[in-house]
């Protein structure tokens, strides 16, 4: 039961970021660009933590599973998004129980 609820959750998390998401072109390091929809958002200046970490108008992104199936976003891999290249720094798998739903990337911004 838990695995078929987690199948379930993976699939309607992969139908949001779909519906909800804005293009993107994603670079894998040393490969041609794909297309990809994304979830992004800019950190809001009360996101300290975020802000010291990756800088003033770092991104972060969010990417489902389904998306980006067979690559696994990494460290230095490359978006294109709304006419900006973006560099990831950090990488998040979100899981629900034990499937893999989507990636959380960091991706920085300049410093202070």
């Amino acid at each position: 039961m838990a695995d078929r609820y987690a199948r379930t959750h993976a699939t309607h998390a992969a139908r949001v970021i779909n519906a909800l998401a804005t293009p993107a072109t994603y670079f894998k390091q040393g490969a041609v660009g794909r297309p990809v929809r994304v979830a992004s958002r800019r950190v809001a200046p009360t996101d300290t933590e975020i802000i010291n970490a990756y800088g003033i108008g770092a991104r972060i992104v969010t990417i489902a599973n389904d998306a980006i199936k067979p690559d696994t976003p990494a460290q230095f891999d490359r978006l294109e998004l709304l006419g900006e290249l973006y560099t990831i720094d950090a990488v998040a798998p979100n899981y629900r129980d034990d499937l893999l739903v989507s990636f959380t990337c960091y991706c920085m911004g300049q410093k202070q």
